[in-house]
């Protein structure tokens, strides 16, 4: 049976374009292609995970087509107003395609992470992949939340759990694993296979907290979730993965601090390039150490060791 769509046109600044997705795949889209000049064909982002990552634009601009089934009309409205606050404007018209979501899913590829002769490999669940040697296979299906491990930050900190871990900088089965602002529980599912003796999750998004735990069970894995505020999590951890945002990073800093045990690493995510430098200095000031950064685009990532 056919279903009517709305087409949505959003352009915007790209420095914002993370938000403009996430606003629209809140609003009811199956998917989002962008629109980037270069690119041989129009890539699936937002909470779908791709094989491959698109070239950084030197546009300013973004511009993404959204799907958003005929019943959300009415919310248009607010859907622009959404989106003005971070600078993007919208165009609307009517569309009528039957097949928009199989299609979207069928763009869908699995993302390979690999470091130091290890990979870890995020999977739709319809999809199949050929098992490496050493490969972590973790399946999300992408149809239940916003993320699925395509984004720069999420990979860069799975970039960092193998190198701490490869390079027996970490020893997993002595140490415990935190993961902040877990959202699809990506990470958290990741540390249980790659053999952290505990891992658990924090959101203040009881959805995401719900879309976690589907995921983990998808994977076997045992985490403990919770929407609690992190001054509440207890005990300390070897490994402390927080993939939020620069300003959360600041505001959190004490109490990620307080949760990392002595000697323990953290790695920190969410953050843009030109936030690193005042990042570094503030965890600095908590007992911190930069042992390395990971660069992609315009996302950092951090990793710090607490100092004994």
């Amino acid at each position: 049976m056919q279903r009517d769509w709305i087409e949505v046109k959003a352009v915007g600044p790209r420095l914002q374009k993370d938000a403009a997705v996430w606003v629209l795949v809140e609003a009811g889209s199956p998917g989002v292609v962008e629109a980037d000049d270069g690119l041989p064909l129009p890539f699936a982002v937002s909470h779908s995970a791709l094989g491959v990552d698109a070239p950084e634009s030197m546009s300013a601009d973004a511009a993404f087509t959204a799907y958003l089934p005929v019943e959300s009309a009415a919310a248009l409205p607010v859907l622009g107003e959404s989106l003005r606050r971070f600078g993007w404007s919208i165009s609307c018209a009517p569309y009528a395609h039957s097949d928009w979501a199989e299609r979207w899913k069928r763009s869908i590829r699995p993302v390979r992470i690999t470091v130091c002769g290890r990979s870890i490999v995020i999977k739709p669940t319809w999809r199949t992949v050929k098992k490496r040697p050493r490969d972590i296979v973790i399946e999300i299906d992408p149809g239940m939340a916003f993320g699925t491990g395509s984004h720069a930050t999420t990979k860069t900190c799975l970039k960092a759990m193998l190198m701490l871990i490869g390079k027996k900088i970490i020893k997993p089965r002595k140490s415990a694993f935190l993961d902040v602002g877990t959202g699809t529980g990506i990470l958290a599912i990741a540390a249980v296979k790659l053999g952290f003796i505990k891992a658990a999750g924090t959101d203040i998004d009881p959805e995401a907290i719900r879309v976690a735990r589907e995921n983990i069970r998808l994977n076997k894995a045992t985490v403990s979730l919770s929407t609690k505020p992190l001054e509440a999590v207890r005990g300390g951890f070897g490994c402390v993965a927080a993939n939020i945002l620069g300003n959360d990073l600041h505001r959190l800093g004490p109490a990620l601090a307080a949760k990392t045990a002595a000697g323990g690493f953290i790695i920190l995510s969410g953050l843009l390039v030109h936030e690193r430098a005042g990042l570094i200095e503030a965890y600095a000031a908590l007992g911190f150490k930069k042992v390395k950064t990971y660069l992609s685009g315009e996302w950092a990532t951090l990793v710090l060791v607490k100092r004994v």
